[in-house]
């Protein structure tokens, strides 16, 4: 398998954009070249633009703070089956969405140039794209090779509007690699696959089929859980086993005379994989019910894995998030109307 030059991140979820340029025509212009499924907020002003962004980042961040801690000081802390079935920030907090994880900025303004609006953003995490003239093309080859910018788009491209979108979506997941980037020697040794190219791809791919905006990776001895949630807030549960983790699994099957022979075969072909939530491991009651809990697992690349809804598993209550991106961009345009 072909190693990532970094790695995938364990959480994603839709955040937001802001485009600053003092130009409210060119302004209006290069918001209506985003994609319809990005939120942007628009400011003509470079210290508005910066209080406010510096603000939600100071009110909202903690909650990928919290994540990433979490995974920091041990994988098995971050216990999304609880996260699904009581209140909690994770999956419904319906400020998540407020989250600013990259700015467009024009260069030349009268207030504050581009540049110096970077200069002065305290957030790391946060993505810049500079929007400049062919002018002020040296300028801003300068600023990324310092890294004070991100990616730099000229006005006067042709496909300004693919070269956008596309900064845009690789900056944005980027926003959150970074931001795991401390959590590199638990990731590597719990969760490996996020560092395969395949695995990459395999995912993203299965996210756009099933139509997942955001998920969160909870890992354990036995499986890692993505926790996947659709624009409109269903949730999915992916079960993936690396090797390990399906040796570990049989091994306890084995030395439990609770467990039916025929779901012990199952386990040791990988052709099955036990999915629990709020059970113990194969525990007294398991024996007449294991087939409510074991699904068809498929293979790839060495891993097995089930994608199971939500409503699919017994003791999972919860089916839908408290508030899905669906609400939030309903919302957002609504009070756009408002104002």
């Amino acid at each position: 398998m072909k190693k990532n030059t970094s790695y995938f991140h364990p959480i994603y979820f839709p955040t937001k954009v802001a485009i600053v340029d003092d130009d409210p025509d060119y302004l209006q212009q290069v918001s209506l070249l985003v994609n319809d499924d990005v939120i942007c907020d628009l400011f003509t002003s470079p210290s508005e633009a910066l209080k406010v962004v510096q603000d939600y980042d100071e009110n909202n961040d903690r909650f990928t703070r919290h994540y990433t801690q979490q995974w920091r000081e041990n994988l098995d802390d971050t216990d999304l089956g609880v996260a699904a079935n009581n209140p909690h920030q994770f999956i419904n907090d319906d400020r998540r969405f407020d989250l600013f994880s990259v700015m467009v900025i024009d260069y030349a303004m009268p207030e504050m140039s581009g540049l110096d609006l970077c200069k002065q953003l305290s957030n790391p995490w946060i993505k810049k794209i500079l929007v400049t003239g062919k002018a002020d093309l040296d300028v801003a080859v300068q600023a990324f090779n310092q890294g004070l910018i991100d990616q730099f788009i000229r006005k006067d491209e042709g496909d300004v509007d693919i070269l956008l979108n596309s900064a845009i979506d690789k900056l944005s997941h980027q926003y959150f690699t970074d931001r795991c980037a401390p959590n590199n020697e638990v990731l590597f040794r719990e969760a490996p696959y996020l560092f395969e190219n395949s695995f990459v791809r395999w995912f993203t791919h299965l996210c756009h089929d099933h139509g997942i905006v955001e998920y969160y990776l909870k890992g354990d001895l036995l499986n890692s859980v993505f926790l996947l949630v659709t624009r409109t807030g269903k949730i999915k549960l992916l079960f993936l086993q690396t090797p390990e983790q399906s040796k570990a699994q049989y091994e306890i099957a084995l030395d439990n005379e609770k467990i039916p022979a025929e779901l012990l075969d199952a386990i040791y072909t990988r052709d099955v994989i036990p999915c629990l939530f709020g059970r113990g491991v194969f525990d007294s009651g398991f024996k007449d019910i294991w087939y409510h809990y074991a699904f068809p697992a498929k293979k790839f690349n060495g891993y097995v894995y089930a994608m199971v809804d939500a409503n699919d598993l017994p003791e999972f209550k919860v089916e839908h998030v408290g508030y899905s991106y669906n609400q939030f961009y309903s919302d957002f345009f609504a009070e756009l109307v408002c104002d």
